[in-house]
């Protein structure tokens, strides 16, 4: 590269134009790698590296985005409320269910001795 009257441009090789002062190179590989040696032998860990600081926009976002959680675990919560209310029900029904069975089963057994003994008794008498 070489300065031509208010920029730069790339000249081709064998394009017959002088070779450009090579000093612009050697400054430039200087000053990487005085950079370089600055910068440290280890890359820097993740508590090293700068973070941009939150703005208000991301502040929202983060907030936006909690509330949206939140419904959506309270609607679960309704759904599993419902879910185990429903199932109470069921439960209450079949224990109602099955003392009746129960008390209708203890009953007929009773009739049923009763009809035995009548039956023993009345049998007793043709005898």
């Amino acid at each position: 590269m070489r300065e031509s009257g208010g920029g730069w441009f790339w000249r081709r090789k064998g394009s017959g134009a002088p070779e450009p002062d090579a000093d612009w190179k050697r400054q430039a590989l200087d000053d990487f790698r005085q950079w370089l040696d600055a910068a440290g032998e280890e890359a820097p860990g993740p508590e090293e590296r700068e973070e941009a600081d939150p703005d208000l926009r991301d502040l929202f976002a983060e907030l936006a985005a909690l509330r949206q959680e939140l419904r959506v675990q309270n609607r679960e919560q309704a759904r599993a409320g419902r879910e185990m209310a429903a199932a109470a029900e069921r439960f209450e029904t079949a224990v109602r269910d099955a003392g009746r069975s129960r008390e209708g089963f203890e009953t007929a057994a009773r009739e049923a001795g009763r009809s035995r003994e009548e039956m023993a008794a009345a049998a007793g008498r043709f005898e």
